[in-house]
């Protein structure tokens, strides 16, 4: 994918992610930010139940159905492993998240088990929250954990220049779109959650003042997607060509991007806090962050003394193109 397009495919997942949240709050009811993890694992179990409970026909087909996605990770890579003729010690890893697609699904297809994995000192409704959340927090950290060992495997192996920048920047990618998803989806179930939310008669500039305030915390984020963009720009560039201007002048538009963050970060911070602080006597709920962003700019730091060495090399490069 070329990295000018990815702006353009940030805005349509942006889009689509915002359509998603406003159905999952108002048509599966999910209304917290922590039952996003078990939403798409609670929607598929009841989907499969509700497809074997509804004949004979069905229940074969919810039973299929429900191998076939726990066989997913390794039928997903089959076609690699055939391809290379070899399986690595990653692809085990494969075995064991599939492994445990078997074990958590069930419990989604039956819920009403969920209890028994767990001591009964929360109630049948908390258990099952607590269970769920649990089940698919599993899964997830196993997921990262396998995409984590994948790179350092592909590291390894493309020890080349050309082969590390590729998978720096495949890595970058897949980062900025869970990233843009993830906060997507988060921001606007928050900000649905205070526009819907009933308040007291002559409350509703508090409800304005909420949405302020949400929309100052989510500014922070939204300037760190701006910044992976321009990373993954400089990568692609610097896999096209090293010793050019368009690389000095990527590499000083993320320096830009990361003094941005920097910049928005702060102010947002400030700001957010500065008005909770004036508005507390008028808010029911006020929480005070700090946020310090090292993150922006360590990357605003590193990309001028690129674009500075890349500079340089371009110059000494052009010399010794002249000299020959």
């Amino acid at each position: 994918m070329k990295s000018k397009k990815m702006p353009v495919f940030l805005w349509s997942e942006a889009i689509l992610c915002g359509l998603l949240s406003i159905a999952l709050y108002f048509l599966a009811e999910v209304k917290e930010t922590y039952q996003l993890l078990y939403a798409p694992f609670e929607l598929l179990g009841k989907g499969l139940r509700a497809m074997s409970l509804s004949s004979s026909v069905g229940n074969v087909g919810a039973v299929l159905l429900y191998v076939l996605i726990c066989l997913l990770p390794l039928l997903l890579y089959i076609p690699n492993i055939i391809k290379k003729r070899k399986i690595q010690s990653i692809h085990w890893m494969l075995v064991l998240l599939s492994a445990y697609l078997f074990f958590s699904l069930y419990y989604f297809i039956n819920p009403e088990f969920i209890p028994e994995l767990f001591h009964q000192g929360f109630g049948e409704t908390g258990i099952q929250q607590i269970g769920k959340y649990t089940l698919s927090l599993l899964f997830y950290l196993l997921l990262a954990s396998y995409i984590m060992i994948k790179c350092l495997k592909n590291m390894e192996q493309g020890q080349q220049e050309s082969g590390l920048v590729r998978h720096l920047q495949n890595l970058l990618t897949i980062l900025t779109y869970g990233y843009t998803a993830f906060l997507t989806v988060v921001e606007s179930m928050n900000l649905i959650e205070i526009v819907t939310r009933k308040v007291a008669q002559g409350k509703e500039m508090t409800k304005g003042y909420y949405f302020i305030i949400e929309c100052l915390n989510m500014l922070p984020s939204v300037f760190l997607i701006l910044l992976l963009v321009k990373a993954v720009a400089l990568l692609a560039q610097l896999r096209k060509e090293q010793y050019s201007e368009d690389t000095v002048e990527t590499a000083k538009a993320l320096s830009w991007a990361g003094k941005i963050t920097v910049y928005i970060t702060l102010i947002s911070c400030i700001s957010g806090n500065l008005l909770q602080l004036v508005l507390a006597s008028n808010l029911s709920n006020v929480k005070f962050t700090m946020t310090v962003p090292i993150f922006p700019l360590v990357i605003a730091y590193v990309s001028m003394l690129l674009a500075n060495y890349f500079k340089t090399s371009n110059e000494l490069y052009e010399d010794k193109q002249m000299i020959i």
